[in-house]
């Protein structure tokens, strides 16, 4: 069964957003083992989650937009 191409845009960011949560979340746990303190650890976790991102998304992008394009009409 397959879902019309009018949810294609909010599943495409559904799967965008599975996948970004778990990669980014497990970073950013990493990051934030380290010491130091929360405004420190913050900068540093969002320069490597940005840094990280990027590539990512511009890599998984157009494994999602073909996921959906099977699963939609």
């Amino acid at each position: 069964m397959k879902l019309p191409r009018r949810h294609a845009p909010r599943l495409f960011a559904l799967f965008m957003a599975f996948n970004m949560s778990m990669l980014m979340s497990a970073v950013l746990t990493l990051v934030n083992l380290g010491p130091g303190g929360f405004p420190g650890k913050w900068l540093h976790a969002w320069g490597v989650a940005f840094v990280v991102a990027l590539p990512l998304i511009l890599v998984l992008a157009p494994l999602g937009q073909r996921v959906v394009a099977r699963v939609t009409e």
